[in-house]
């Protein structure tokens, strides 16, 4: 029986390859690696290498044989300078050293001819140790390349910082036309204050006003018995001057007025904005103050921090649909260096106002363009989306700056920091304006107004000043008197009045067909006409509540 052979055909057949031709497979193999490979045995002699090893480094092919000792290619090197000045057994005896460790190494080498190559080593488990030889020249250029490539973008880029500094020296130098934008801004802003504060309110609080004041100086001058009669009257004209003043300050936002900073009691401002706000905003809506005990002053326009401070609480409030709680926070603060580059501010000791409120609070993406001219994360008409960016303006031209914390869902804190002032050099309070005497000529005038009880108490005082009455109760009637009546010589007339002719276009009719007779205007609002459409009209706008010398002296502002 034939015995069947123990190895496969192919099997064998490779086994009866002479060493030779294994050793040229293996050869073919290696050569066909793009970097150079050497692989020396536990006694440092070659046992494998690549034509690309022998090519990288330039070695005589003479040298690739198996056998070949591991100093042999180091003496060569030494020979022809790759290793420097010395001596030359010394350099190759020190490589041969390391190389009997055994120790993974790396290292880059620079040849005499330019060239870099990496040389990876990595031992064999049977000690030896297999070489990659890189060239890693190209590589290195880039590098260079991209470091040079560095350094130019770094000049650049300071090159572009001069220009920017240059750019914000520039923008100083516009100083006068940013003021003129910011005005704008905040003119802007106060006129959209004014109407959610006053809306429905100002007109009919100036009416109740006017009857008020005017029936109670009447009465003082007509009734004055003494003391005891003073005792009660004073109060009640005082009170009712008190709620004049609050509704003046108000409407004074709508006004266009010369803007100074000066040295302003905090606690004051706060303390008459809260009057407000307390008669404004829902009952839904709790308010509150912390403050510190003792007057604080800081240096800033009085009526821009009212303005300012009306904005926030306002946002506060359209943040609280379902109501909620708004606290005014009013502190010291010592700004440090750090704190200082940070805010763009100087180091100094500034008062802090916070306003806080439970409102729905606002995202990141929001947080990022809130102070941005025109944005709003309102529904289209609740806003003009210039408030906050108003606040901000308004932080940064008295010195000072804004700084705004909100999550959604967990409230809003916007903290204004502006300058500490001191008592020393507040301002003193402007003084009250003061009317002329009604000295003018006797008139024949048309009084127009829709509320009875007020048309009464101005009635009554055209007739002190001298004036013979004829009164219209709108402006329908207003214009038949007008058509039928040529003796008139003066129109007193309410603005805001009930049908499609109100006080103003009534006012714009009569001058069509008279146009010297001269009119005032009495309002409860803060408006001005001195539009296009009122263009050479000329209209003497009186604000309620009005005394008698100050209707007076609005006579003789029209007749002169």
């Amino acid at each position: 029986m034939t015995q069947a052979p123990l190895l496969p055909d192919h099997t064998l057949a490779f086994s009866r390859l002479d060493e030779r031709r294994r050793f040229e497979l293996l050869q073919g193999g290696l050569d066909l690696i793009d970097q150079g490979l050497t692989v020396f045995d536990g006694d440092l002699r070659l046992v494998a290498w690549n034509q690309r090893f022998f090519t990288l480094l330039e070695f005589p092919m003479e040298l690739a044989r198996v056998g070949t000792p591991f100093a042999e290619f180091m003496r060569f090197n030494a020979l022809r300078g790759e290793y420097g000045e010395g001596d030359i057994e010394s350099q190759v005896a020190e490589r041969v050293r390391l190389a009997r460790s055994f120790q993974p190494h790396y290292l880059e080498r620079k040849r005499p001819n330019g060239s870099i190559i990496a040389v990876r080593g990595e031992p064999l488990p049977h000690r030896g140790f297999v070489t990659i030889y890189t060239d890693i020249t190209r590589q290195r250029d880039h590098q260079r390349l991209i470091e040079e490539r560095n350094v130019e973008l770094d000049a650049r880029v300071r090159e572009r910082t001069a220009e920017l500094e240059a750019a914000n020296a520039g923008l100083h130098r516009a100083m006068a036309d940013q003021k003129r934008m910011s005005a704008a801004l905040v003119q802007a802003q106060k006129m959209e204050a004014v109407g959610k504060l006053t809306g429905g309110l100002a007109h009919d609080f100036n009416n109740l006003l006017t009857i008020v004041i005017a029936n109670l100086a009447e009465l003082r001058e007509r009734h004055n018995t003494g003391a005891e009669f003073n005792e009660f009257l004073d109060p009640a004209i005082a009170a009712a001057r008190r709620g004049a003043d609050i509704t003046r300050r108000l409407l004074a936002f709508a006004r266009q007025q010369p803007l100074e900073p000066r040295s302003v009691e905090v606690n004051g401002v706060v303390s008459n904005i809260l009057t407000l706000l307390r008669r404004s905003l829902p009952a839904s809506i709790g308010i509150a103050t912390q403050s510190p005990d003792g007057e604080l002053f800081c240096l800033v326009d009085p009526a821009q921090l009212e303005n300012t401070l009306l904005n926030l609480a306002l946002n506060a409030r359209d943040a609280m649909p379902k109501g909620g709680g708004l606290v005014i926070r009013i502190g010291r603060h010592v700004v440090t260096d750090k704190e200082a580059a940070e805010l763009d501010i100087a180091p100094d000791r500034y008062v802090s106002l916070a306003v806080e409120d439970t409102g729905t609070g606002m995202d990141p993406a929001t947080l990022t363009r809130v102070f941005e001219p025109f944005y709003t994360s309102k529904e289209f008409g609740a806003g003009s989306g210039l408030g906050l960016s108003m606040v901000y303006g308004f932080a940064r031209q008295s010195g000072g700056a804004v700084r705004i914390r909100s999550e959604p869902g967990n409230g809003t804190i916007v903290t204004l920091l502006l300058r500490e002032g001191s008592k020393a050099c507040a301002a003193a309070t402007e003084p009250p304006r003061t009317a002329r005497s009604p000295r003018g000529a006797r008139h024949v005038a048309l009084l127009v107004e829709d509320d009875t009880d007020v048309r009464t108490v101005i009635r009554r005082q055209l007739t002190d000043l001298g004036h013979l009455v004829i009164e219209a109760g709108g402006g329908i009637e207003a214009a038949n008197i007008l058509e039928n009546v040529p003796e008139l010589s003066l129109l007193v007339s309410d603005i805001m009045m009930p049908g499609d002719l109100d006080g103003r276009r009534l006012a714009e009719q009569a001058r069509r067909r008279r146009p010297d007779l001269p009119v005032v205007l009495i309002t409860g609002y803060a408006e001005r006409l001195d539009g296009p459409d009122n263009a050479g009209q000329a209209f003497v706008v009186l604000g309620k509540p009005c005394t008698r010398e100050e209707l007076a002296a609005a006579i003789d502002e029209a007749t002169a």
